[in-house]
């Protein structure tokens, strides 16, 4: 596809005065996409991965007063600027956790394909973009975990999994799969889960078709909407050990997190 020898998007054109960004003629046809780029911005800096290549960068001062949908378009120009040479010829899935970036992209029918990535999911670029701790990125510690025995970890990175096998949410030469909701789970016979709270809704209805055994890790929130069916699921959670903990590795370290007590984290088994 010749459309990867032209970026899609420009500060200015040539024949205007007015700046401002200007879209190329596309063809119509869209390419299956071969290559995922992932993108994610905050107020202090911004981020792209093209694994295995991860580049992170820093706002300049005066891009303090611009929007956050400005911020995380301008993320996406970066990036496929810094890796055109990876992508000529190439299909690109746009991993982007902005609505508004994917709707924008959409309207203007850009080839490189956008697609909404749950806020949730988008682990490693939203990680380089904050270069802090992420809320759904917490792992346990190694002396809790050691007693919980499955064939694979269904939501993990290579960041923070503790086992050989796992599904991450974005792609990654390192594991079995990628986007564990769009897997078929009883292909395996036992699994460990312990995903980001906001994705439950999604989870429990899986589990309670779910043939095999396995170990959820996930908060006792009677008050959730996923509680009810997840109880007859199993009927018997288990609190975690008070000696348990939750870490992850953030750019400035392995950081421990100090209020496990708001998690009220369940062993539920399945």
């Amino acid at each position: 596809m010749e459309i990867f020898l032209f970026l899609w998007i420009r500060h200015s054109s040539p024949s205007s005065e007015s700046g401002g960004m200007w879209i190329f003629s596309v063809p119509m046809s869209i390419p299956t996409p071969t290559l995922q780029l992932m993108t994610d911005a905050s107020c202090s800096g911004w981020s792209e991965v093209l694994l295995p290549h991860k580049v992170v960068g820093v706002w300049p001062r005066h891009y303090s007063d611009q929007s956050s949908n400005w911020l995380e378009l301008m993320a996406i120009y970066l990036s496929l600027r810094h890796f055109l040479p990876l992508l000529r010829g190439e299909g690109v899935l746009i991993m982007s956790d902005n609505t508004t970036a994917v709707e924008y992209c959409l309207l203007h029918s850009i080839t490189p394909v956008p697609k909404h990535l749950c806020g949730a999911l988008n682990v490693v670029a939203d990680q380089e973009s904050c270069r802090g701790v992420i809320s759904t990125e917490w792992s346990l510690d190694v002396k809790t975990f050691q007693w919980i025995s499955s064939q694979v970890d269904l939501f993990a990175t290579h960041y923070n999994t503790h086992r050989p096998s796992f599904v991450s949410p974005f792609p990654d030469p390192l594991t079995l799969d990628f986007n564990a909701l769009s897997l078929q789970w009883d292909v395996w016979d036992s699994l460990y889960l312990f995903p980001p709270v906001p994705l439950l809704h999604q989870i429990v209805p899986r589990l309670c078709q779910f043939k095999g055994r396995g170990v959820l890790i996930a908060p006792y929130y009677a008050q959730s909407a996923w509680f009810t069916p997840l109880l007859l699921r199993s009927p018997n959670p288990v609190p975690l050990p008070d000696f348990h903990l939750l870490s992850q590795v953030t750019n400035h370290g392995q950081v421990f997190h100090s209020n496990l007590a708001i998690f009220s984290l369940h062993m539920w088994r399945l």
